[in-house]
Protein backbone atom coordinates (compact mmCIF):
# COMPACT_ATOMS: atom_id res chain seq x y z
CA UNK A 1 0.00 0.00 0.00
CA UNK A 2 1.46 3.00 -1.01
CA UNK A 3 2.33 5.39 1.92
CA UNK A 4 0.51 8.81 1.93
CA UNK A 5 2.10 12.14 2.55
CA UNK A 6 1.68 15.32 4.26
CA UNK A 7 1.83 18.67 4.74
CA UNK A 8 1.39 21.22 7.20
CA UNK A 9 -0.66 23.91 5.86
CA UNK A 10 0.09 27.18 8.20
CA UNK A 11 -3.06 28.89 7.09
CA UNK A 12 -5.15 26.32 8.40
CA UNK A 13 -2.73 25.28 11.50
CA UNK A 14 -3.17 21.72 10.82
CA UNK A 15 -1.92 18.50 8.32
CA UNK A 16 -2.90 18.10 5.01
CA UNK A 17 -2.94 15.17 3.14
CA UNK A 18 -0.28 15.99 -0.06
CA UNK A 19 -1.42 15.72 -3.75
CA UNK A 20 0.31 16.04 -6.77
CA UNK A 21 -1.16 17.82 -9.75
CA UNK A 22 -0.50 17.59 -13.55
CA UNK A 23 1.75 21.12 -13.85
CA UNK A 24 4.45 19.61 -11.00
CA UNK A 25 4.02 16.34 -12.43
CA UNK A 26 5.52 17.23 -15.65
CA UNK A 27 8.42 19.80 -13.69
CA UNK A 28 9.20 16.90 -12.28
CA UNK A 29 9.69 14.87 -14.65
CA UNK A 30 11.54 17.24 -16.89
CA UNK A 31 13.86 18.23 -13.93
CA UNK A 32 14.75 14.14 -13.21
CA UNK A 33 14.97 13.47 -17.09
CA UNK A 34 17.26 16.60 -17.50
CA UNK A 35 19.08 15.47 -14.96
CA UNK A 36 19.11 12.17 -16.38
CA UNK A 37 20.42 13.47 -19.92
CA UNK A 38 23.21 15.39 -18.45
CA UNK A 39 24.63 11.96 -16.68
CA UNK A 40 24.35 10.08 -19.95
CA UNK A 41 26.38 13.11 -21.77
CA UNK A 42 28.86 13.52 -19.18
CA UNK A 43 29.29 9.32 -19.46
CA UNK A 44 30.02 9.32 -23.33
CA UNK A 45 32.15 12.05 -23.28
CA UNK A 46 34.57 10.54 -20.76
CA UNK A 47 34.42 7.22 -22.80
CA UNK A 48 34.71 8.68 -26.39
CA UNK A 49 37.69 10.77 -25.03
CA UNK A 50 39.13 9.68 -21.96
CA UNK A 51 38.48 5.87 -22.07
CA UNK A 52 41.20 4.23 -23.52
CA UNK A 53 40.32 0.85 -24.79
CA UNK A 54 42.25 -1.72 -26.58
CA UNK A 55 40.69 -0.99 -29.64
CA UNK A 56 40.66 2.58 -29.49
CA UNK A 57 44.59 2.36 -29.30
CA UNK A 58 44.93 -0.43 -31.66
CA UNK A 59 42.94 2.58 -34.00
CA UNK A 60 45.04 5.22 -33.05
CA UNK A 61 48.63 3.34 -33.51
CA UNK A 62 46.97 1.94 -37.39
CA UNK A 63 46.54 6.02 -38.44
CA UNK A 64 50.22 6.45 -37.28
CA UNK A 65 51.22 4.34 -39.83
CA UNK A 66 49.07 5.38 -41.91
CA UNK A 67 50.22 9.08 -41.77
CA UNK A 68 54.18 7.98 -41.24
CA UNK A 69 53.32 5.90 -44.65
CA UNK A 70 51.82 8.93 -46.67
CA UNK A 71 54.64 11.09 -45.46
CA UNK A 72 57.37 8.87 -46.98
CA UNK A 73 54.72 8.52 -50.08
CA UNK A 74 54.67 12.37 -50.24
CA UNK A 75 58.29 12.17 -50.36
CA UNK A 76 59.06 10.06 -52.89
CA UNK A 77 57.27 11.71 -54.78
CA UNK A 78 58.31 15.16 -54.45
CA UNK A 79 62.08 13.26 -55.28
CA UNK A 80 60.90 11.31 -58.30
CA UNK A 81 58.98 14.58 -59.53
CA UNK A 82 62.52 16.65 -59.32
CA UNK A 83 64.24 13.88 -61.21
CA UNK A 84 61.52 14.20 -64.13
CA UNK A 85 61.98 17.83 -64.28
CA UNK A 86 65.70 17.68 -64.37
CA UNK A 87 65.86 14.95 -67.33
CA UNK A 88 62.57 16.75 -69.14
CA UNK A 89 64.51 20.36 -69.41
CA UNK A 90 67.62 18.58 -70.86
CA UNK A 91 65.44 16.65 -73.30
CA UNK A 92 64.18 19.77 -74.06
CA UNK A 93 67.42 21.44 -74.25
CA UNK A 94 69.25 19.01 -75.96
CA UNK A 95 66.76 16.84 -78.05
CA UNK A 96 64.89 19.96 -79.46
CA UNK A 97 67.86 22.39 -80.19
CA UNK A 98 71.02 20.29 -80.54
CA UNK A 99 70.26 16.80 -82.05
CA UNK A 100 67.26 17.62 -83.90
CA UNK A 101 65.64 14.54 -82.28
CA UNK A 102 62.39 14.38 -81.20
CA UNK A 103 61.63 14.71 -77.62
CA UNK A 104 59.26 12.73 -75.76
CA UNK A 105 55.31 13.47 -76.47
CA UNK A 106 53.87 16.48 -74.40
CA UNK A 107 51.11 14.41 -73.27
CA UNK A 108 53.73 11.80 -71.02
CA UNK A 109 55.31 14.83 -69.71
CA UNK A 110 51.41 16.20 -68.91
CA UNK A 111 50.63 13.15 -67.18
CA UNK A 112 53.58 13.14 -64.77
CA UNK A 113 52.95 16.53 -63.65
CA UNK A 114 49.35 16.00 -63.14
CA UNK A 115 50.11 13.34 -61.14
CA UNK A 116 53.19 15.05 -59.27
CA UNK A 117 50.45 18.16 -58.35
CA UNK A 118 47.87 15.83 -56.87
CA UNK A 119 47.64 15.60 -52.63
CA UNK A 120 47.19 12.42 -50.26
CA UNK A 121 44.30 13.82 -48.64
CA UNK A 122 41.24 12.47 -50.50
CA UNK A 123 43.38 9.29 -51.70
CA UNK A 124 43.47 6.31 -50.57
CA UNK A 125 47.35 4.16 -50.03
CA UNK A 126 46.38 2.01 -52.73
CA UNK A 127 45.71 5.26 -54.99
CA UNK A 128 48.19 7.15 -54.22
CA UNK A 129 51.09 3.96 -54.67
CA UNK A 130 49.29 3.73 -58.37
CA UNK A 131 49.75 7.12 -58.78
CA UNK A 132 53.63 6.72 -57.30
CA UNK A 133 54.37 3.94 -59.37
CA UNK A 134 53.05 5.67 -62.63
CA UNK A 135 55.22 8.58 -61.95
CA UNK A 136 58.34 6.52 -61.75
CA UNK A 137 57.17 4.40 -64.66
CA UNK A 138 57.57 8.14 -66.27
CA UNK A 139 60.75 8.89 -64.76
CA UNK A 140 62.18 5.22 -66.37
CA UNK A 141 61.61 5.99 -69.70
CA UNK A 142 62.63 9.24 -69.32
CA UNK A 143 66.15 8.13 -68.58
CA UNK A 144 66.03 5.52 -71.30
CA UNK A 145 65.19 8.06 -73.24
CA UNK A 146 68.45 10.33 -71.64
CA UNK A 147 71.01 7.66 -72.13
CA UNK A 148 70.12 7.42 -76.52
CA UNK A 149 70.37 11.13 -76.39
CA UNK A 150 74.02 10.71 -74.23
CA UNK A 151 74.81 8.18 -76.96
CA UNK A 152 73.97 10.69 -79.99
CA UNK A 153 75.95 13.62 -77.84
CA UNK A 154 78.77 11.58 -77.82
CA UNK A 155 79.27 11.52 -81.49
CA UNK A 156 79.13 14.76 -81.54
CA UNK A 157 81.68 16.24 -78.79
CA UNK A 158 84.21 17.76 -80.95
CA UNK A 159 81.52 20.18 -82.93
CA UNK A 160 80.24 21.78 -79.58
CA UNK A 161 82.48 24.45 -79.24
CA UNK A 162 81.89 25.51 -82.61
CA UNK A 163 77.85 25.18 -82.59
CA UNK A 164 75.87 28.73 -81.86
CA UNK A 165 74.07 27.49 -79.00
CA UNK A 166 73.54 30.90 -76.52
CA UNK A 167 71.97 34.13 -77.62
CA UNK A 168 74.41 37.20 -79.24
CA UNK A 169 72.69 39.47 -76.91
CA UNK A 170 70.21 39.27 -73.94
CA UNK A 171 67.65 41.06 -75.30
CA UNK A 172 63.92 40.49 -76.27
CA UNK A 173 63.57 38.82 -79.10
CA UNK A 174 61.30 41.19 -81.52
CA UNK A 175 60.60 39.25 -84.84
CA UNK A 176 61.64 35.87 -85.19
CA UNK A 177 62.46 33.69 -88.68
CA UNK A 178 60.18 32.84 -91.44
CA UNK A 179 58.32 35.24 -93.97
CA UNK A 180 57.56 38.92 -91.73
CA UNK A 181 56.35 42.10 -93.62
CA UNK A 182 59.44 44.11 -94.68
CA UNK A 183 59.64 47.63 -92.64
CA UNK A 184 60.80 49.86 -95.59
CA UNK A 185 59.86 47.57 -98.68
CA UNK A 186 56.49 46.77 -97.20
CA UNK A 187 56.34 43.36 -98.62
CA UNK A 188 55.80 40.01 -97.08
CA UNK A 189 58.95 38.16 -97.44
CA UNK A 190 61.32 35.44 -95.88
CA UNK A 191 63.30 36.82 -92.91
CA UNK A 192 66.18 34.52 -92.49
CA UNK A 193 67.41 35.60 -89.08
CA UNK A 194 66.30 37.18 -85.71
CA UNK A 195 65.68 40.22 -84.80
CA UNK A 196 66.76 41.27 -80.95
CA UNK A 197 65.51 44.60 -79.72
CA UNK A 198 68.87 46.40 -78.84
CA UNK A 199 69.72 50.11 -78.26
CA UNK A 200 72.62 51.94 -79.89
CA UNK A 201 75.67 50.27 -78.05
CA UNK A 202 74.26 47.27 -76.91
CA UNK A 203 76.96 44.48 -76.44
CA UNK A 204 77.34 41.76 -78.94
CA UNK A 205 79.07 38.29 -78.62
CA UNK A 206 80.46 35.59 -80.26
CA UNK A 207 77.55 32.57 -80.01
CA UNK A 208 80.79 29.91 -80.61
CA UNK A 209 84.29 29.27 -81.41
CA UNK A 210 85.59 30.07 -84.79
CA UNK A 211 87.29 33.15 -87.28
CA UNK A 212 85.75 36.08 -88.71
CA UNK A 213 85.16 36.18 -92.12
CA UNK A 214 83.57 39.76 -92.63
CA UNK A 215 84.01 42.76 -90.80
CA UNK A 216 82.38 45.29 -92.27
CA UNK A 217 79.84 46.29 -94.48
CA UNK A 218 78.35 43.55 -96.90
CA UNK A 219 76.67 45.82 -99.55
CA UNK A 220 73.46 43.81 -99.02
CA UNK A 221 71.12 46.69 -96.26
CA UNK A 222 72.77 44.88 -93.26
CA UNK A 223 75.02 47.86 -92.94
CA UNK A 224 78.13 46.88 -90.46
CA UNK A 225 78.36 43.37 -90.26
CA UNK A 226 80.55 40.59 -88.71
CA UNK A 227 80.57 37.31 -90.42
CA UNK A 228 81.78 34.44 -88.32
CA UNK A 229 82.49 31.16 -89.89
CA UNK A 230 82.71 28.32 -86.98
CA UNK A 231 83.68 24.94 -88.61
CA UNK A 232 81.61 21.53 -89.25
CA UNK A 233 79.71 23.91 -91.69
CA UNK A 234 78.46 26.40 -88.77
CA UNK A 235 78.07 30.24 -89.77
CA UNK A 236 76.35 33.27 -88.10
CA UNK A 237 76.04 36.52 -88.59
CA UNK A 238 75.39 39.97 -86.38
CA UNK A 239 74.26 42.57 -88.49
CA UNK A 240 73.46 46.54 -88.71
CA UNK A 241 75.80 47.17 -85.70
CA UNK A 242 76.84 50.70 -84.76
CA UNK A 243 80.76 49.49 -83.66
CA UNK A 244 82.93 46.69 -84.85
CA UNK A 245 85.45 45.31 -82.45
CA UNK A 246 87.20 42.16 -84.34
CA UNK A 247 88.98 42.56 -87.96
CA UNK A 248 88.58 39.96 -90.60
CA UNK A 249 90.99 36.52 -89.90
CA UNK A 250 90.87 37.17 -86.01
CA UNK A 251 90.16 34.15 -84.20
CA UNK A 252 87.21 34.18 -81.87
CA UNK A 253 85.36 32.32 -78.66
CA UNK A 254 82.00 31.74 -77.46
CA UNK A 255 81.12 34.63 -75.67
CA UNK A 256 83.79 37.18 -76.85
CA UNK A 257 82.66 40.76 -77.64
CA UNK A 258 82.93 41.36 -81.42
CA UNK A 259 81.00 44.46 -81.88
CA UNK A 260 78.10 46.86 -80.49
CA UNK A 261 74.50 47.00 -81.38
CA UNK A 262 73.36 49.92 -83.83
CA UNK A 263 70.91 50.59 -86.46
CA UNK A 264 73.41 50.52 -89.65
CA UNK A 265 72.30 49.79 -93.05
CA UNK A 266 68.42 49.33 -93.85
CA UNK A 267 66.55 49.17 -90.81
CA UNK A 268 63.59 50.47 -89.20
CA UNK A 269 65.52 51.07 -86.04
CA UNK A 270 68.25 50.02 -83.47
CA UNK A 271 68.28 46.52 -83.09
CA UNK A 272 70.67 43.19 -83.51
CA UNK A 273 69.53 41.11 -86.87
CA UNK A 274 71.12 37.67 -85.98
CA UNK A 275 71.66 34.68 -88.82
CA UNK A 276 72.49 31.20 -88.39
CA UNK A 277 73.51 29.03 -91.33
CA UNK A 278 74.60 25.37 -91.43
CA UNK A 279 76.05 23.94 -94.79
CA UNK A 280 74.73 26.88 -96.55
CA UNK A 281 71.31 26.83 -95.52
CA UNK A 282 70.47 29.38 -93.64
CA UNK A 283 68.11 28.25 -90.32
CA UNK A 284 66.02 29.37 -87.35
CA UNK A 285 68.19 30.95 -85.00
CA UNK A 286 65.81 30.12 -81.90
CA UNK A 287 66.40 26.61 -81.65
CA UNK A 288 70.30 27.11 -80.71
CA UNK A 289 69.59 28.92 -77.74
CA UNK A 290 69.89 26.13 -75.69
CA UNK A 291 72.91 26.66 -73.03
CA UNK A 292 71.47 30.38 -72.18
CA UNK A 293 67.99 30.05 -71.34
CA UNK A 294 65.96 27.61 -68.77
CA UNK A 295 63.20 25.10 -70.67
CA UNK A 296 60.48 27.32 -69.45
CA UNK A 297 61.99 30.12 -70.90
CA UNK A 298 63.19 28.76 -74.33
CA UNK A 299 59.44 27.76 -74.69
CA UNK A 300 58.55 31.58 -74.02
CA UNK A 301 61.05 32.56 -76.38
CA UNK A 302 60.07 30.28 -78.80
CA UNK A 303 56.01 31.34 -79.26
CA UNK A 304 57.65 35.37 -79.04
CA UNK A 305 59.72 34.42 -82.25
CA UNK A 306 57.02 32.54 -84.13
CA UNK A 307 54.40 35.24 -83.65
CA UNK A 308 53.95 36.84 -87.59
CA UNK A 309 54.64 40.73 -87.46
CA UNK A 310 56.66 43.64 -89.17
CA UNK A 311 60.57 42.64 -89.12
CA UNK A 312 62.85 45.14 -88.37
CA UNK A 313 64.92 44.60 -91.36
Amino acid sequence: MARVKYYYDTDTCSFQEARLDKPTLVRSALSYGGFGAAVACMTFYYLLFHYDSAATRSLRAHNTRLADQIAYLESEMASITQDVAELRGKDHEVYRALLKADPLQPSDEATSAAAADRRFENLTLAETKERLDAIDQKLQKQKQSFRRLMGMLMGKESELPYMPCIRPVENDVVSGFGYRLHPILKVRKLHTGIDFSAPVGTPVYATANGKVKLSGSGGNGYGLQVEIQHGYGWETKYAHLSKILVPEGKSVSRGDLIGMSGSTGLCKGPHLHYEVKKNGKKIDPVDFFFSDLSAEAYIDFKRQAGQYNESMD
